[in-house]
């Protein structure tokens, strides 16, 4: 697995760099964290492919392929599992923080970093990336 992810990280940053000769900007997900939410907010997160999503009561948790044991998410019916349901390649973290207004009654104030701290966590967990992240 080790060299898997190796190869897969080279691959990456190769095609990162020719991106960047070409004039498109690239942005390393460990970098995420120090932009603010109006850089944030266009971004589509989705869960990576080597995951999956064990609903479970009272804990969802995910099943990532280069771990053998199973990490616990949030519990099922929480404020957090609503959010998360966002992170499905077709919403961004805008409409997702605007559907906990709608929703919860929430302020839009007080969504945004419950969106922007979920997501910046599972992405530091390798659960989800920005939907075009790794696409040349």
């Amino acid at each position: 697995m080790q060299r898997r992810r190796f190869f897969r990280s080279a691959v990456g940053e190769a095609a990162a760099f020719f991106d960047e000769l070409r004039g498109i900007p690239q942005l390393r997900l460990s970098d995420l964290a120090s932009l603010d939410w109006n850089a944030l907010r266009s971004l589509v997160p989705v869960i990576t492919p080597n995951t999956r999503i064990e609903p479970g009561d009272p804990v969802i948790q995910a099943c990532v392929v280069e771990r053998e044991e199973p990490i616990p998410l949030f519990a099922a019916g929480s404020l957090e599992a609503s959010i998360f349901n966002g992170f499905n390649g077709l919403s961004s973290l805008e409409e997702i923080a605007s559907d906990l207004v709608e929703r919860y009654g929430l302020e839009y104030e007080d969504a945004v970093p419950k969106v922007r701290s979920l997501f910046l966590h599972l992405v530091g967990k390798g659960i989800c990336v920005p939907s075009n992240h790794g696409q040349a």
